[in-house]
């Protein structure tokens, strides 16, 4: 088999950073505002991944997401150390609050078993990578808000105590919003890749090299060697492209791992529309003859990327497993679920009836600046089916329960039933920043229902009924609205009261209805 799909990682996975020990892949995502955080995915053959933890999934880690959907933690490096035979993690967490813990490194003999405690790095620090060169040295490479120059600085691995002053090393090709450094010591030099040009259409990626870890740099004569900006991608469905990191196959073969998006409209109309978000891309890298490393894909001569990609070399087979069925018997929920920021409580519960998922209401809405009772799994399709079979008996006035699109705290649209002035109320409610408006369908007096999402690139079409079979149209939520320009949409179960009342919920089935 010569080809594969991408994206790799399809839905929410923006920012990748990958690296190899032995025949394993692993490979981590900015996570922002859902919890637990920084997934982690293993692969042995580049193509088909699983998620199998989260570097941050603990408060004795020291980390909270509060307020809004302004916080979170993002770009993080994944970098295996073959001296201490540890994985390493440096990402960035966005808090105001805290801004001593801005920039930190945890640890872990396995992706797979628990992180430590993290250790704090310079405070100025964004974007963060960590290099471990052969002479065992360490050194952090970051950029600053004012995103005008790569620094870098060695430091202890153990402790993350500085060992030296920053140095500015590299400027760039001279486009905005200088980020996502990485260093790699291939053959005689130190080469330096990041992204330039902002996470939008002008996204591209540039490298450097030196003969020393702390230059000068020399820019890539062929910079960018990679982008989506030009002309020559201006009707790719592939947009956006940007934030990569090298990774070297056991068969010395290399390849990039990079995020990008895929616009609704056709020939890559409608750029600024993507419910999707950032989703993770492999291209194969081949070298020049003068050592500089080239985006090849033998499809596109041009070096862009495409949906199915057929490099010059044997692939393995891709699995197809987009779709699911939960049916809650399990005695955790699935790894593939999240919250919205980090549970104040333990709102859910599978052991009380078992085989059903128990959501307790909490007092918190989709537009306040908390943790909602609400469990969420990333979209990864344009075109899908998600269905439902719910069972509420709201008690109290305002309780409410159903199923949501969530982009963020003031774009998403809910289906459900509450209880007002003494009704019970099925509603299908809409909210796109500052105005919401709420659809009631009817009463409904019994207990269960089948509620269902489906979606396509245009809208979500909402549906309800007494049986899975006989489903009523409710309304649609256009995708156009529910945007993101870091994250992208994710759908799931919720409950609110302010009396502690409880949805339980049989099954949840997913069903991709193409490849998109």
């Amino acid at each position: 088999m010569r080809e594969y799909h991408n994206p790799i990682l399809p839905g929410f996975n923006p920012d990748p950073s990958i690296c190899r020990h032995e025949g394993d892949y692993y490979l981590s995502t900015s996570s922002f505002w859902y919890y637990p955080m920084l997934p982690i995915y293993h692969s042995r053959d580049l193509i088909n991944w699983t998620l199998v933890n989260h570097a941050i999934k603990s408060e004795k880690q020291g980390y909270r997401i509060e307020e809004g959907c302004r916080n979170g933690i993002f770009a993080p490096t994944l970098r295996y150390n073959e001296a201490l035979e540890k994985y390493f993690i440096v990402s960035c967490y966005n808090d105001p609050k805290y801004p001593d813990r801005r920039a930190f490194m945890i640890s872990a003999d396995s992706p797979e078993k628990d992180w430590s405690a993290p250790v704090f790095l310079n405070s100025e620090c964004c974007d963060p990578s960590l290099f471990f060169d052969n002479d065992n040295r360490t050194y952090v490479q970051y950029i600053t808000d004012l995103q005008d120059n790569v620094y870098q600085y060695e430091i202890d691995s153990e402790t993350g105590k500085a060992l030296s002053p920053s140095i500015a090393i590299w400027a760039g090709t001279g486009g905005r919003r200088l980020e996502a450094p990485h260093i790699y010591h291939i053959g005689k030099y130190y080469y330096l890749i990041a992204a330039e040009g902002g996470t939008e259409t002008g996204h591209y990626i540039s490298i450097a090299r030196s003969d020393n870890v702390n230059g000068p740099f020399e820019s890539c004569p062929s910079n960018p060697i990679l982008t989506h900006r030009d002309r020559k991608a201006e009707y790719s469905p592939i947009q956006c492209v940007g934030h990569g990191d090298l990774i070297q196959a056991p068969d010395s073969k290399w390849w990039l791992v990079c995020l990008a998006i895929r616009p609704i409209g056709p020939h890559g109309s409608k750029k600024e529309v993507f419910p999707l978000g950032r989703e993770t891309f492999l291209a194969p890298v081949e070298w020049s003859i003068d050592g500089w490393p080239i985006v090849k894909n033998p499809g596109n001569p041009d070096g862009t990327l495409s949906l199915i990609t057929r490099p010059e070399r044997e692939m393995p087979g891709q699995m197809n497993n987009a779709s699911w069925h939960d049916d809650f018997t399990d005695e955790q929920l699935d790894i593939n679920w999240y919250f919205l920021r980090t549970p104040q409580t333990q709102f859910w519960d599978l052991h009380e009836k078992p085989g059903y998922l128990k959501l307790t209401g909490m007092p918190v809405r989709m537009g306040d600046w908390s943790s909602p009772a609400l469990i969420c799994r990333r979209q990864k399709d344009f075109d899908f089916n998600l269905i439902a079979r719910m069972f509420f008996h709201p008690l109290h006035e305002n309780d409410e329960a159903g199923l949501l699109v969530f982009s963020n705290d003031d774009r998403h649209y809910e289906i459900g039933i509450k209880k007002h002035e003494g009704k019970n109320l099925l509603f299908l409610r809409r909210t796109v920043l500052d105005i919401s408006e709420e659809k009631i369908l009817s009463d409904w007096q019994s207990d269960e229902i089948f509620l269902s999402l489906n979606g396509d690139r245009d809208k979500y079409l909402f549906k309800y009924g007494n049986t899975q079979e006989n489903l009523v149209d409710a309304g649609t939520g256009t995708t156009t609205l529910i945007i993101h320009p870091w994250t992208g949409n994710h759908f799931g179960p919720y409950a609110v009261s302010e009396k502690q009342t409880a949805v339980y919920f049989d099954w949840i089935r997913y069903t991709a209805l193409k490849k998109s």
